[in-house]
């Protein structure tokens, strides 16, 4: 939420707190982020200085930790920096409550954009893949856990089960980097030809086709479907072009083309997996909404395609 959403003048008796915990002038700026759909009000303000502006959020451990870890990246990149906030300096107030100070970057997400844009964003993606896998001490791997929760909603031997085996296959095979792991169109900032990456807060170790699956796992849905996104198929082709393309030679040499399109359909398969989680169990008779139909059938045919 950090660099995108509405500003408002909600929660102005906070503003002193704010103003000194961050160390502001009296001459700062401050609009704190909310969601009038939602009715919902965020502690994340941002803070414009004589036109400087940077973003002061409240923030748990793992985001943090996050960042710290994005800031690491930095040094293995031939880049001056990756496509994501700049950590600034990390505050904690009376009750240890921690705070990120974070550059700010104006911009659409990326449900507004379409050409030319999608391929810097493959491009940056790679960049901050390669940067992952360079490094190669990411956190702590949860998928375990992940795996057993999501095998208690499937049945022995049917559609989900058979794609969990599938993907958990091939994801051993897959150089592992540190992914966002929440990377939707709505994460993805972009202006002219500059995008930035949004909302680390799930940071964690992954695949390094992991953020770009679920960037694209939910997009060419129709306008029925909530919780779907409006990228075309063409501009999603542009994506995964540059993506593959800005992979570093060392992941390319491991991972070759088809290689690649057989890792990207396995996470594909492992994300609508994930978006029906949330189902008594995994099966075509417990579906009832339209985005839950439309996983599922993606499912299906992503199993008889990694099973060929």
């Amino acid at each position: 939420m950090e660099e995108r959403g509405k500003m408002g003048s909600t929660g102005t008796q906070d503003f002193p707190k704010i103003r000194k915990l961050g160390g502001f002038s009296n001459e700062a700026r401050i609009q704190q982020f909310s969601d009038n759909i939602l009715d919902k009000t965020y502690q994340v303000f941002l803070i414009d200085e004589a036109g400087h502006r940077q973003i002061f959020k409240r923030a748990e451990a793992n985001e943090i930790a996050a960042y710290q870890q994005l800031q690491k990246m930095t040094h293995f990149t031939d880049q001056q920096h990756l496509a994501v906030p700049v950590l600034q300096r990390v505050v904690a107030d009376a009750t240890d409550e921690k705070w990120l100070l974070l550059s700010f970057f104006e911009g659409e997400d990326m449900r507004s954009a379409s050409g030319r844009i999608f391929e810097v964003f493959g491009e940056a993606l790679a960049t901050i893949v390669n940067a992952g896998v360079a490094m190669n001490e990411p956190p702590a791997d949860p998928i375990s856990s992940v795996f057993e929760r999501l095998e208690q909603k499937l049945l022995p031997h049917s559609i989900a089960a058979r794609g969990l085996a599938a993907y958990k296959k091939r994801r051993c095979q897959m150089p592992l980097t540190f992914t966002n792991d929440d990377l939707l169109p709505i994460n993805v900032l972009w202006r002219k030809d500059e995008v930035c990456l949004i909302d680390w807060g799930y940071g964690r170790r992954g695949t390094y086709v992991a953020d770009l699956a679920r960037f694209l796992a939910f997009t060419g849905f129709s306008k029925e479907v909530t919780g779907g996104y409006p990228i075309s198929e063409i501009d999603g082709r542009r994506a995964i072009a540059a993506f593959y393309q800005g992979l570093s030679s060392t992941i390319k040499s491991q991972r070759r083309s088809g290689e690649f399109w057989m890792d990207l359909k396995a996470e594909w398969l492992f994300q609508y997996l994930l978006a029906l989680w949330h189902l008594p169990q995994i099966i075509d008779d417990e579906l009832q909404t339209p985005l839950e139909q439309q996983c599922y059938r993606r499912l299906c045919k992503l199993v008889a395609e990694l099973e060929a």
